[in-house]
C-alpha cells in the first residue's frame, strides 16, 4: 500500500474570506442584541445597523489598507511598533488583542 502524500493549497476566496470576516465581526452575539435593540429603538432598528455596518465595514478596510501594508503577522501589535517606535505600546496593544478574544 504506497502512501501519497497531499498537501493542501494556501487560497482563500472573496466570498469565503468575506463570509468569514462578517462571521468574525457579527458573532452569535447579532442574535441576543436585535431584541434589546428593537425594543429601544422601535422601527428605527434599520438605523443603528446601518450605521453599525458602516464603522464595521470602515474598520475592515482600514485593517485591509494595514495589512497590505505591512504584509508581516503580528496584526495590531506589529503596526503600533512601527507607527510610534515604542515596544512597550506594542505589547500592551497586543496584549489588549489577546485579551479581547
Amino acid at each position: 500500500m504506497s502512501q501519497q502524500k497531499t498537501k493542501l493549497e494556501r487560497h482563500i476566496g472573496l466570498i469565503a474570506l468575506t463570509l468569514y470576516g462578517v462571521g468574525d465581526i457579527l458573532g452569535a452575539g447579532i442574535y441576543g442584541l436585535v431584541g434589546k435593540a428593537a425594543g429601544q429603538m422601535g422601527n428605527a432598528i434599520w438605523v443603528a445597523f446601518l450605521a453599525s455596518t458602516v464603522a464595521a465595514g470602515l474598520t475592515g478596510l482600514s485593517y485591509a489598507s494595514l495589512g497590505s501594508r505591512y504584509p508581516k503577522a503580528g496584526g495590531a501589535a506589529f503596526v503600533t511598533q512601527r507607527a510610534f517606535k515604542l515596544s512597550w505600546l506594542a505589547y500592551g496593544v497586543g496584549l489588549a488583542a489577546l485579551a479581547s478574544g
